[in-house]
């Protein structure tokens, strides 16, 4: 069975209540969609916590951008490691909450034009379509 797979990608947890709501998003799907692979994708995490209000040995998998604590890093490594991760886990669905990665996804999603994914902008949406699917 080729089950879903939800890649959520977020640039900062260390600001509002997004923690939150990714946490609830994956906690939901997890309940209702058992089936369905969910990657969070975290460019910066500087608040600690996140991952101990998720269940261990579930389908949501964290991971964090390796590259950002180092004082020398490239200017466009992280969308060279979105990309890569885009060709390694070939998401279904992508989900960002943000308007400048979504235009980063964008780009990598025409770039690599052979993995078909929906990429979702806004949380309500995102909620329409998952009700209907």
């Amino acid at each position: 069975m080729n089950n879903k797979k939800l890649v959520i990608i977020y640039w900062n947890l260390g600001i509002g209540g997004i923690q939150k709501r990714i946490r609830d998003i994956a906690l939901d799907i997890l309940k209702n969609r058992p089936a369905w692979d969910i990657y969070i994708l975290i460019r910066r995490h500087e608040k600690e916590g996140f991952e101990e209000q998720i269940p261990q040995n579930t389908n949501i998998h964290v991971i964090t951008y390796p590259f950002d604590n180092r004082k020398v890093r490239p200017p466009a490594g992280f969308v060279f490691w979105l990309t890569f991760k885009y060709i390694q886990l070939r998401p279904n669905v992508l989900l960002t909450f943000l308007p400048q990665l979504a235009i980063t996804v964008i780009g990598i999603r025409q770039l690599v034009f052979w993995i078909h994914s929906t990429i979702i902008i806004k949380y309500t949406y995102f909620i329409n379509i998952y009700k209907k699917n």
